[in-house]
């Protein structure tokens, strides 16, 4: 590291770890009182933030500093308010709707890296690495195990990734492409409106469809790149396909609960009528069974005899 780069780098004071983790600090610039988030990492990533750096969007964090250090990489970036995806939803109910645009807008995050030559993929699309800040932007914020594509490469040489969204090709059967990272987006669709894995379960319907092409074993079958996808999920929405996105399913399931609690409300507040005025009636007209009528009706001609 030369003296500016160190010199640079000395401004950002550690405040403390963020989330316990050794390698990821949050800091402050001394000189103008910026919060920052600083990132120790291995140098073989110095290529895919030097890309993001200068080819940044408001779908990731801005990149300050990106200093090489022997065999790390030190990178300063953007810190932002908000909180990943994985605690909202432990705590929310996502609508389809909202899904939909999450994974839109991530698709508009992830294409300036597809396209990048050679390309760039994520390849640790989860929860827990998307951010939405109070104003509902999405922020995706890890790009610690991407790679780029290498022309005529059989497979990844490092297997990475989160088992239940990363594509089986990441587990060492073939090289990684954007198609990998369209796999990870359909898992994260599913799992945002179910909260499961389609393995667990499958949404139905027309998301249900964009699902299990996003998930096809074969990336041949898979949408071949993020702006197919996004290009379907605009569809179903502006064609007013609400309800086969899988939102009226839900929304029947709560009428007919309802319904149902309507009816067996209107059945007791009907009883306690009857059973109102069948205290003013003679004994054995009370209860309203017809056998101890009947013999009510045969002792009371018995008594007036």
């Amino acid at each position: 590291m030369d003296l500016e780069k160190g010199y640079v780098l000395s401004q950002y004071e550690e405040l403390g770890k963020l989330n316990g983790n050794a390698a990821v600090w949050i800091v402050r610039n001394s000189i103008t009182g910026k919060i920052a988030v600083k990132k120790i990492m291995s140098a073989g990533q110095k290529k895919i933030y030097d890309f993001l750096a200068s080819h940044g969007s408001k779908f990731t964090p801005v990149i300050y500093e990106c200093v090489e250090d022997g065999d790390r990489l030190i990178v300063i970036e953007e810190y932002f308010e908000g909180r990943n995806l994985e605690d909202i939803l432990y705590e929310e109910r996502m609508t389809a709707q909202e899904a939909c645009g999450i994974v839109s807008d991530l698709c508009r995050a992830l294409e300036p890296l597809h396209m990048a030559g050679p390309a760039i993929i994520c390849r640790d699309l989860k929860p827990e690495n998307i951010m939405i800040t109070p104003q509902r932007d999405v922020k995706l914020i890890d790009f610690d195990i991407a790679r780029t594509v290498s022309c005529g490469k059989g497979r990844d040489t490092v297997v990475m990734g989160t088992r239940g969204f990363a594509a089986p090709e990441q587990w060492g059967y073939a090289q990684t492409d954007g198609r990998s990272d369209i796999y990870a987006l359909g898992v994260l669709l599913n799992y945002c409106i179910l909260r499961k894995l389609p393995v667990e379960e499958m949404l139905g319907g027309l998301l249900g469809n964009v699902v299990e092409r996003c998930t096809a074993l074969n990336p041949d079958d898979r949408y071949q790149n993020v702006g197919e996808l996004k290009g379907a999920l605009e569809k179903i929405y502006l064609a007013g396909g609400k309800e086969e996105a899988g939102e009226e399913k839900v929304q029947n399931a709560a009428v007919s609960c309802d319904i149902s609690r309507m009816q067996e409300t209107m059945s007791q507040i009907e009883d306690k009528k009857i059973s109102g005025y069948r205290r003013f009636l003679p004994p054995g007209f009370r209860s309203g069974e017809v056998w101890k009528m009947v013999v009510a009706v045969l002792g009371y001609l018995l008594i007036l005899n």
